[in-house]
């Protein structure tokens, strides 16, 4: 069990180091895809990478006008790696697999 979770803390350090590393400016300058927003002009899902791009960096103006629920899946995204961590972690001194 404590393996799942470490791999899934790891899994989600490597989505904000990314979201970290990659300018928003980058990201707005690529093109929607989404399925949704073509056939009906509206996802509440778009512009969730961009919004946590730009809270991650600090802005957070950016990153309400993108997407607001950028604030509550961005401290989300970190309480969740540390919580796997630390279950991962405290399985490994119990000695459980």
């Amino acid at each position: 069990m404590s393996r799942r979770h470490l791999v899934t803390a790891f899994a989600l350090l490597v989505i904000i180091i990314a979201l970290l590393l990659i300018p928003p400016s980058f990201l707005a300058s690529l093109p929607s895809l989404c399925l949704n927003r073509r056939l009906f002009g509206f996802c509440p899902g778009c512009g969730t990478i961009r919004a946590l791009s730009n809270l991650f960096h600090g802005n957070i103006r950016a990153a309400i006008a993108t997407n607001p629920n950028s604030l509550l899946l961005g401290p989300l995204l970190v309480i969740l790696v540390l919580l796997n961590l630390a279950r991962g972690l405290s399985c490994k001194k119990r000695g459980q697999p």
